[in-house]
């Protein structure tokens, strides 16, 4: 296991900030990071082909005329900030245990007030690990040399 998604549920106990939720970064998530080959130049240019379709599948062009875009950070853990339309809507990497085992880190949640700034954090993260997971895979059954 890579990852782990924690306190989706939204909460109704708050005005701002109840649909937050973290993700645990398991040791195993920055050792698939370090072997993905990405970087943030290729990170950038995945978020430019692919988030305005991510914006446009969940209405964000409708709520809005303003410019919306997705950001993401890239580092040793992979994405380290995403960040989506809102009042600094994101999610940050926290290095340390918190809730994992020892040399893990997490992703926090910042200002997340809505479930479509959820759905938008799950897609961006999501999709980035799932290339990452799938050329891994796909890695495994590239010929070696001298196979024939």
């Amino acid at each position: 296991m890579h990852y782990h998604i924690q306190h989706l549920c939204p909460r109704t106990n708050m005005v701002f900030g109840g649909h937050g939720f973290n993700i645990l970064l398991f040791p195993g998530y920055k050792d698939l990071v370090a072997r993905s080959g990405l970087d943030q130049e290729k990170v950038d240019t995945f978020v430019k082909n692919c988030g305005q379709t991510w914006l446009d599948a969940l209405g964000y062009n409708k709520m809005c005329k303003y410019l919306w875009n997705v950001h993401i950070t890239w580092g040793e853990w992979g994405p380290e900030h995403i960040s989506v339309p809102g009042t600094a809507c994101g999610l940050d990497i926290e290095l340390g245990p918190l809730g994992g085992p020892r040399g893990s880190a997490s992703l926090q949640p910042h200002n997340i007030d809505a479930a479509h700034q959820v759905m938008l954090l799950l897609i961006a993260f999501t999709e980035i690990t799932d290339h990452m997971v799938v050329n891994e895979i796909l890695k495994e059954y590239e010929p070696k040399k001298g196979d024939g």
